[in-house]
């Protein structure tokens, strides 16, 4: 049954396997041993372990893994979405260039409460926004149609922006005015189009906040806002906007 199960995985629909979670809870010469065998039963994808918040931190076992994945949990006592996001941060420090990948909480029947849908869609865009390069959920039987509804519109936009977040055509970045702990900003170019995604990782409103345009984007250009059916200006490479607690929005700009 165990090869049958590996004939299975070995599939162009698979594109990478995920052998080992929460390794800090065992030896780190057994997890070496162990991603070297899974990696040469699957030598044509990535393999990767979803380590905890404890294993990240500690650089556990020298990290064997194709894909850096953390879980650290919204819905666990006194997390926060700015707290969630900033571990991106930390992803992208321990292996710079190597593809960092969220495991985010929908819902937990371990712990004491959901994400909100506003704090889904905030966690989700936040860590986007600053690099994370995959997202995954877990997930329990639904039992908030907020919640629910959120992830479906997260991997609507995200399915609709790929072509975007994964382009490797280089273009300057833009600025916000607010500091990183409460807007995200991640800046993607496609040919003569550019988006910018951006995330407010805190519950309270941000009133006006300015976005710097980087040289190589239109300076003085209409700014369209993805799924909200509005237009902004830019001029001389600034444009303003205001901000919903734990709101997201997308902008495009065309040459």
């Amino acid at each position: 049954p165990r090869q049958k199960m590996f004939a299975l995985l070995d599939s162009e629909d698979v594109i990478t396997h995920l052998v080992l979670d929460e390794p800090e809870y065992r030896k780190p010469a057994d997890v070496q041993a162990y991603m070297r065998r899974e990696k040469a039963r699957f030598p044509y994808k990535p393999v990767q372990m979803n380590n905890s918040w404890l294993g990240i931190a500690g650089r556990f076992a020298g990290l064997p893994t194709d894909i850096l994945m953390v879980d650290y949990y919204l819905t666990c006592d006194g997390t926060t979405v700015e707290m969630v996001v900033s571990k991106v941060d930390v992803l992208r420090s321990i292996a710079p260039g190597k593809p960092c990948w969220y495991f985010m909480e929908s819902e937990n029947s371990l712990h004491c409460r959901i994400p909100s849908r506003k704090e889904q869609v905030a966690q989700c865009w936040g860590s986007v926004a600053a690099g994370a390069s995959g997202l995954s959920w877990f997930v329990n039987m639904p039992t908030s149609r907020g919640c629910y509804d959120s992830l479906r519109d997260v991997n609507r936009e995200l399915l609709d922006n790929a072509a975007f977040l994964c382009s490797d055509e280089l273009c300057g970045g833009a600025v916000v005015s607010e500091a990183k702990t409460t807007v995200r900003c991640l800046t993607r170019r496609r040919g003569n189009e550019w988006r910018i995604y951006t995330a407010c990782l805190s519950p309270h409103p941000v009133e006006k906040f300015a976005v710097k345009l980087p040289p190589d984007v239109p300076q003085d250009a209409k700014v369209e806002v993805l799924y909200e059916n509005r237009t902004l200006q830019a001029k001389k490479g600034l444009f303003g906007d205001s901000y919903d607690g734990f709101g997201r929005h997308i902008y495009r700009i065309v040459k």
